[in-house]
């Protein structure tokens, strides 16, 4: 989508806020009445009374007729900035709603490509800079045109040979507005995707900020990003030093026309084609007429600047969701899992799953091992679809998942990570996110079985205790059991455990190790793990090696064959990484 697309498109969402661009509109009407009624009567007062030097005629009408049009600018001024601003606010909360909906709704490949400070930065950046804009659009985009159109239009009535003078300075504006515009728009590119980046070395710096510490290499990420701190100094300064030109140049521009039409007027009075009169009165409109112009000039060159970010935002908005129109619900499944010659690849150049050929029974629970970048997390992630299959299919219960809505097959899938994903909320708020109608039995009961009630319950905020950013103010065990309890809790006919004590101590794997003994048979149970402890009590071990299924059955099978299994546990004993 082009810039120039991205910001008719903005534009276009106005449609939706018609009684605010309304009032907006007619309060600009009178806004420009009373701006012109001003300068008008100012030029008339002057030369009926100072130039005429005729006080005698000074009365209460002329000083009330002045207030009446000062009160109507100042008055349909603040009403056309208040439903201005409204429509500011309405606006940036539709396309923040718009965005946290996408963000919800694409497919988990999408974060792939993009990080999450990029889209961060879109949301913040680029949002609030829109609606920076439009505080201003009615007044900038019809108010100061519309005045700029009658000042000049009351100028040609009064005298359209002195008017024809002023505006040989037209078209001299208009090319220098272009050629700062442009530049400023590439300018406004360049600096939004910088941030972007500087917001993305801010948020990998605090997640990672022990591994930072723990190397000393806190200054070593200082210099990368004062590199690209300095390099958005240099943009900024060279996008404010052009903005900013315009305005002066405005201005000075402005100053030329009024000696302009002084210098001209003196002349026109000598031939005869205007009078001194005429003269009071343009000077009085030129400088009325100055502010929109120079008003006007600012909106181009933010117009120019606000394509970029326009185009941000609608370029996420626009990304296709995942396709589920018409697709019906898969109901609920007793967990048979049928994997028939799947192959899988991030890009077509790097195949992750070849030939992947598995039949799971309901309830049987099965481990999944094998190197690291053997494919095993990969094919976990293919059951939930959160990826599509390039070739072969999954069934659920003998149905093709790829026939059915992605949000009935997770109904049915409960899954547990390595990484504990937990949300800045209460642990009960994190617990209900699988069930939230879940009763408080329901929870206690689901805690007890993930062993994890009776250090929530020690505390004495118990369940409603704040668990922290990401968890912090657990430790890593106690973080493992809640997303545990959140699992069970949903009573899943499959549950996914995609190495759930990779990081834990002896003591915390001890844990959540007994706590899936309670639970094994109840479900269908994937797990995805490289410690022994928790697969050597699966009913079978699959075995994976460079993205194919070398070897299945179960841990004793395995061991009493001259397997690729056997070789993994002797090389490492206890870790299959």
């Amino acid at each position: 989508m082009k810039y120039n697309n991205s910001t008719k498109r903005l534009f276009f969402l106005l449609k939706s806020y018609k009684t605010h661009v309304f009032i907006s509109i007619i309060a600009a009407i009178f806004f420009v009445m009373g701006k012109t009624g001003v300068s008008l009567f100012i030029g008339e007062f002057i030369n009926d009374i100072f130039i005429s030097q005729n006080y005698s005629s000074l009365n209460v009408s002329h000083v009330a007729i002045l207030f009446a049009f000062g009160f109507l600018w100042s008055g349909a001024q603040y009403i056309m900035y208040l439903f201005s601003g409204k429509l500011a606010i309405r606006i940036s909360h539709k396309l923040r709603e718009q965005l946290y909906y996408k963000i919800i709704k694409l497919p988990i490949d999408f974060y792939h490509k993009k990080t999450s400070s990029f889209i961060l930065s879109i949301v913040s950046n680029d949002v609030t800079l829109i609606e920076s804009f439009l505080m201003n659009v009615m007044v900038q985009l019809f108010a100061q045109p519309l005045t700029i159109i009658v000042i000049i239009s009351t100028m040609f009535v009064t005298n359209w040979k002195l008017s024809l003078y002023f505006l040989v300075l037209g078209p001299f504006i208009a090319f220098l507005l272009g050629f700062v515009g442009s530049y400023i728009q590439k300018l406004g590119a360049s600096m939004q995707e910088n941030v972007a980046l500087l917001t993305k070395m801010f948020s990998e710096t605090m997640r990672h900020i022990s591994v930072i510490k723990g190397y000393n290499s806190e200054n070593t990420e200082l210099n990368l990003f004062k590199e690209k701190n300095n390099y958005q100094l240099l943009l900024a300064d060279k996008e404010i030093k052009v903005r900013l030109f315009a305005l002066p140049m405005s201005d000075f521009l402005g100053i030329t026309a009024i000696i302009l039409i002084l210098s001209l007027g003196a002349i026109g009075i000598q031939m005869g084609i205007a009078t001194a009169g005429d003269v009071t009165k343009f000077v009085a409109m030129a400088i009325v007429l100055s502010e929109p112009i120079s008003s006007f000039n600012q909106l181009i060159l933010v117009i120019k600047k606000l394509g970029p970010s326009a185009k941000r935002v609608f370029d996420i908005i626009d990304t296709p969701e995942e396709q589920e129109f018409g697709k019906p619900s898969i109901g609920t499944i007793s967990g048979n899992i049928t994997f028939k010659d799947v192959h899988f690849s991030y890009s077509k150049d790097h195949p992750v799953l070849q030939n992947i050929t598995l039949d799971i029974k309901a309830k049987e629970t099965i481990a999944i091992i094998g190197q690291s970048g053997s494919g095993k997390s990969t094919l976990s992630a293919l059951i939930p679809k959160f990826y599509s299959p390039d070739k072969g299919s999954i069934l659920f219960d003998g149905k093709d998942i790829s026939e059915y809505c992605s949000s009935s097959i997770r109904d049915n899938i409960a899954i547990v990570t390595q990484d504990t994903s937990l949300f800045s909320e209460s642990i009960y708020n994190n617990i209900i996110l699988s069930k939230p109608d879940a009763t408080m039995e329901e929870i206690i009961i689901a805690a007890k079985t993930a062993h994890a009630d009776y250090f929530i319950s020690q505390h004495p905020e118990g369940y409603q205790r704040f668990a922290g950013d990401q968890g912090n103010n657990l430790s890593g065990g106690e973080r493992q059991r809640i997303i545990l309890t959140r699992a069970i809790l949903k009573n899943p006919s499959i549950l996914i455990l995609d190495e759930p004590t990779s990081s834990l101590d002896t003591e915390s794997e001890k844990h959540i190790t007994d706590a899936l003994e309670n639970i094994y048979g109840q479900q269908t149970t994937i797990i995805i793990a490289h410690k022994l402890s928790t697969i050597e009590k699966a009913d079978r071990i699959a075995v994976m090696k460079d993205g194919q299924i070398v070897e299945i059955g179960s841990h004793e099978e395995l061991l009493d064959q001259d397997s690729y299994y056997k070789k993994l546990y002797t090389s490492y004993s206890i870790s299959l990484s």
